[in-house]
């Protein structure tokens, strides 16, 4: 795994799969239960920055549902738009025009897949910064949004302004919730269940 970090696992039509963040490998890798190898070995991708386009940044987290309904679902924080500023250096003095991300301002997304075949559903809108995404035995999905601060400060590159400078991006934390609780791999593909409150 590139860069595995958050690890899920779930079952569909009698098989163990596993799913990880591996954003170098487009979002998502799936591993499927090998009984005679006695391990779980690759099966497929879930290639998410393709899906998005340009504007992709990482999977954050990614679930599996635990009713063995075989959809999968992953968090995804879109790229942020830059900001310049003009700056001043650890001591104080002026260094001029400076440009840097700008963390919050910009919804992420929700992806659903087929864990069996890596296929991508549908995908809806999620909140600022959208990271860790579970689905409960209910059939309801929650993504925390965490929102985060714009500018988390540098101890060698302060604006002018101040921090304040930054409020204008602020953007709150929130939950998205979405009801899967009719949802199926056909409906989502349609383009049906899914969509948050």
């Amino acid at each position: 795994v590139g860069s595995g970090e958050v690890v899920s696992h779930g079952q569909a039509s009698g098989s163990h799969f596993v799913a990880v963040t591996n954003n170098p490998a487009g979002g998502v890798s799936i591993y499927k239960w090998n009984g005679t190898s006695g391990r779980y070995e690759p099966d497929n991708t879930v290639d998410i920055a393709t899906h998005i386009g340009a504007t992709f940044s990482e999977v954050s987290s990614v679930a599996i549902d635990p009713r063995n309904t075989g959809i999968g679902v992953a968090a995804v924080q879109l790229q942020s738009p830059s900001h310049t500023f003009l700056a001043n250096d650890e001591d104080g003095a002026s260094i001029g025009s400076q440009t840097i991300q700008i963390s919050a301002p910009v919804v992420g997304k929700v992806v659903f897949f087929n864990i069996e075949t890596g296929a991508i559903l549908s995908d809806q809108d999620a909140g600022y910064h959208p990271d860790m995404v579970t689905i409960g035995a209910n059939g309801y999905c929650a993504v925390a949004n965490e929102g985060e601060y714009a500018w988390s400060g540098n101890e060698n590159i302060v604006p002018q302004a101040g921090a304040s400078e930054f409020n204008s991006f602020q953007q709150p934390g929130s939950v998205s919730i979405y009801d899967l609780t009719a949802a199926t791999i056909a409906s989502l593909d349609a383009g049906g269940s899914g969509s948050a409150p």
